[in-house]
C-alpha cells in the first residue's frame, strides 16, 4: 500500500468505463466547440495540426533534458523515431480529405500522438521538467497552507468562505505555471524584466528555472490577479451553498489534476480546503485526487501525484492527517492523453 493510500485499480485488462456521474450516451468529451470543429472545418484541423507541429522543438528540448538526467526512460534514438512518425502523421492530417465516417476530432488527434509515443518506445520526455516544477511547488506549499488556516471562518449567514476563495485563486494561478510559461508568468504577475529573474535554460527548454524565493514571489503576484472578482465565470457561491446546506451537503468530490508543479499544488490545496469545510459541518467527507495513468506532455501522472502528496504530508500536518484517515486518496484515471474523456475511466 503506497503511503499516499493510493487506491489502485487493475488496468491490465484494459477495461475503461464511463464515469457513473456522466451520461454515457449523451456525454461529449472536451468542448464541442473546440473538438468537433476539426471534423467539419479543414482550416481548423490544419491550424491544430500546425500548432501540434510547432511543439516539436519543445518536445526535443525536454527529451534531451530528461535523458541527460536519466529520468523518464527517455532514449534520444526513440525520440528521433517518434518525431519522424509524428511529423509525417500530422502532415497527413492537414492534407487528407477526411470522409464523414472518419471524424478527426482534437481528442482523436492527441490520442493518436500518445499511440505514436508508445510505439516509438519514447518514455516520458517531460519527466525532468515535472520533477523540477514539483520541487518548486512543494517549497511554496507550507506557506499557503498556513495562509489557508489563518483565513476567517465561514459566517453562518452564507457567502463564500475566504479559504475557499483563496484555494480557488491558487488553482487558477497554478494553471498559469504551464509548460513554457516563464515569460507569460512575468507578464501576468506584473513583473518587469528588472523585477523578476525569469529565464529559460540555455538549451531554451521551456519551464521555470528559478530559485524558490523568486517563484514564490511570482506566484503570489499571479494569485492576486486570479482572485475572485476577476473571474469571467463564478460559481463559487453555488459551490459554497452545496457544501454548507443542511439537507444534502457534498460528501464526495473527485478532482482531476492537470499539469505538474504549481497546478497540482493548487488541486491539493483545494482538496484540503473542501475537507476542512466538510469538517466544520461535521460531514464525513472524502476527496479523490485523480491523475493520468501514463505520461502525456507535462501532465502529472498517478505515480508523480502520489509522490507529490507524500512529500506534502511532510510539510503540512493537516494533509498528513487527511491521508492517514483515508479521507484524501489518489486514483489513476486510466488515461494517457492531454484531454480528459470521462467516458473512459478506470
Amino acid at each position: 500500500l503506497h503511503t499516499c493510500r493510493a487506491v489502485h485499480t487493475d488496468e491490465r485488462n484494459g477495461v475503461l468505463r464511463p464515469l457513473p456521474l456522466v451520461n454515457g450516451v449523451t456525454y461529449v468529451p472536451t468542448s464541442p466547440g473546440v473538438c468537433d470543429a476539426c471534423v467539419s472545418d479543414a482550416q481548423v484541423r490544419a491550424a491544430w495540426a500546425d500548432l501540434l507541429l510547432g511543439q516539436l522543438p519543445s518536445h526535443e528540448a525536454q527529451a534531451r533534458r530528461s535523458a541527460s538526467r536519466g529520468l523518464g526512460e527517455v532514449c534520444l534514438e526513440a525520440y528521433a523515431r517518434f518525431e519522424a512518425a509524428y511529423e509525417a502523421w500530422l502532415t497527413e492530417v492537414k492534407n487528407h480529405r477526411w470522409v464523414a465516417q472518419e471524424p478527426p476530432t482534437l481528442l482523436w488527434m492527441v490520442s493518436e500522438k500518445e499511440r505514436i509515443v508508445a510505439a516509438s518506445g519514447l518514455g516520458d520526455t517531460f519527466a525532468a521538467m515535472k520533477r523540477e516544477e514539483n520541487s518548486v511547488a512543494l517549497a511554496m506549499l507550507a506557506e499557503l497552507c498556513e495562509e489557508l488556516d489563518r483565513a476567517p471562518r465561514p459566517s453562518d449567514e452564507g457567502g463564500v468562505a475566504p479559504a475557499l476563495e483563496l484555494a480557488l485563486a491558487c488553482c487558477l494561478a497554478g494553471n498559469l505555471f504551464d509548460a513554457g510559461a516563464a515569460e507569460l508568468l512575468a507578464e501576468e504577475s506584473y513583473c518587469g524584466s528588472m523585477d523578476c529573474d525569469v529565464d529559460l535554460e540555455s538549451d531554451s527548454a521551456p519551464g521555470l528555472v528559478l530559485n524558490n524565493d523568486v517563484v514564490a514571489q511570482t506566484f503570489r503576484k499571479t494569485r492576486t490577479s486570479c482572485e475572485r472578482g476577476s473571474w469571467r465565470y463564478d460559481d463559487a457561491l453555488e459551490l459554497a451553498q452545496r457544501l454548507s446546506c443542511s439537507s444534502q451537503p457534498i460528501r464526495r468530490a473527485i478532482i482531476f489534476c492537470d499539469n505538474a508543479g504549481a497546478d497540482v499544488m493548487g488541486m491539493v490545496l483545494l482538496a484540503r480546503t473542501l475537507l476542512r469545510l466538510m469538517d466544520l459541518r461535521q460531514v464525513d467527507g472524502k476527496v479523490a485526487l485523480v491523475a493520468n495513468s501514463r505520461p502525456a506532455l507535462n501532465d502529472i501522472t498517478f505515480q508523480e501525484l502520489t509522490d507529490f502528496v507524500d512529500a506534502a504530508r511532510k510539510s503540512d500536518k493537516v494533509i498528513d492527517e487527511l491521508v492517514s484517515d483515508g479521507r484524501s486518496v489518489c486514483l489513476p484515471s486510466g488515461q494517457h492523453t492531454t484531454l480528459l474523456d470521462l467516458g473512459r475511466v478506470s
